[in-house]
């Protein structure tokens, strides 16, 4: 009798954590970070000292840690999530994850990328794979020159994935000889395999365009061109994106879509403005409506919350079915009312009940904004891309 009483407590307590775990998400997608992180901790600590030997049961202490840190960096709680982040390193399979989030958040609060990759291969120092997952995760941050020096130390590191990498880092090193040598090293039999579904293929063909081995203007596949000039972006060959994109309106349109989506949002949003008044833009045209969407969050990002409403009600107007765009419209007015909320505190410094209300709604709307985040609508960007801010001056985009 007594067996079976554990027993079921020691599934109550297994259950509790997952069930814990849900009730979080549910909490922060309804913009109460401060519930979702008590049942996390609550869940946490109930798992604090039991041996999981589930798969099961480990993943979700691991997705727990994770997501814990995660609420932990938004409510800047930074120290705690760090801890958080280095709780869920140990739980196999989970590692580039945490130690992504975990690497991120120290770039942010001002370590050098020698120093992160230097602690994170201490971390993982009892891992498998642990030189791939090292590289992999600087590349996932953008640390691309620190991830070049453990490729370059370790020639073990040659299955697809790293033989990828290497090249990049060679492209972005500026090294394209060197890359166009082991990229054709890598590729089977000396054979180029097609540049659409082989990044090694694209990459070689990039490199060749730019040393003037082969011409770009004599490609006649205009696919060819648009994949070759997204490329090109993604790594950084800014002026060879232009210079694909020529006179072409439409690829003109695409460079700066894709300059936007790959973090370089100064740039876009000045070509933006130099080539096209987005409000009058003709929505039937080709990339029109991303134009105008993105333009929308440049102004919505910049705080002009009533210039962004009227851009995405435009393409509500155009396409009422596409629900991003009724997302995009309501967070604009929640942040428009959540700004005049601010203005009549500042006004009735001195009425209490006033205040207190206004702090209520102002509240109401933050869970709001949470629960309209969540849609996703805005554009996100990855660790990598959240580090291209802006072109070396000796670089212009027409």
């Amino acid at each position: 009798m007594e067996k079976k009483r554990q027993f079921e407590s020691d599934r109550s307590e297994s259950k509790s954590l997952s069930l814990l775990y849900q009730q979080s998400l549910k909490h922060r997608d309804r913009g109460d970070i401060s519930q979702a992180l008590s049942c996390l901790e609550e869940g946490l600590l109930t798992a604090f000292g039991r041996d999981y030997s589930k798969a099961s049961e480990r993943g979700i202490l691991a997705e727990s840690w994770i997501e814990y840190g995660k609420l932990l960096r938004q409510n800047n709680q930074h120290a705690k999530a760090i801890y958080a982040f280095e709780q869920a390193i140990a739980f196999a399979g989970h590692e580039l994850d945490a130690l992504t989030e975990w690497g991120d958040l120290l770039h942010e609060q001002g370590y050098s990328d020698e120093i992160i990759a230097e602690r994170m291969n201490r971390k993982l120092e009892h891992s498998q794979n642990r030189s791939e997952i090292l590289v992999e995760i600087l590349c996932r941050l953008g640390a691309f020159q620190t991830a070049f020096t453990y490729l370059k130390a370790d020639p073990t590191l040659n299955n697809e994935r790293m033989l990828q990498l290497h090249t990049e880092c060679l492209i972005r090193s500026g090294l394209l000889d060197q890359a166009i040598n082991y990229a054709s090293n890598a590729i089977d039999a000396g054979q180029l395999r097609p540049a659409f579904t082989d990044p090694l293929a694209m990459d070689t063909l990039l490199c060749r365009w730019i040393l003037g081995e082969e011409d770009y203007s004599a490609a006649q596949n205009r696919q060819l061109l648009s994949e070759s000039l997204k490329r090109a972006v993604n790594l950084g060959l800014h002026e060879l994106a232009n210079n694909i994109a020529g006179e072409d309106i439409y690829l003109q349109n695409e460079l700066t879509l894709r300059l936007y989506y790959e973090g370089y949002t100064e740039l876009a949003k000045a070509r933006l403005r130099r080539h096209s008044p987005v409000i009058s833009l003709n929505y039937s045209e080709p990339l029109h409506k991303d134009l105008a969407y993105i333009q929308a969050e440049i102004e919505y990002d910049e705080g002009a919350y009533d210039t962004a409403a009227q851009i995405f009600e435009s393409l509500i107007d155009k396409d009422p079915l596409t629900a991003t765009y009724r997302f995009a419209a309501a967070s604009c007015y929640l942040k428009k009312s959540y700004q005049e909320m601010e203005e009549r505190l500042s006004l009735n410094s001195r009425d209490l009940l006033g205040i207190q209300k206004a702090q209520h709604y102002m509240e109401t709307i933050i869970q709001s904004l949470y629960i309209v985040e969540r849609s996703r609508w805005h554009t996100v960007w990855t660790p990598a891309q959240l580090r291209n801010k802006c072109l070396p001056p000796s670089v212009r985009l027409s």
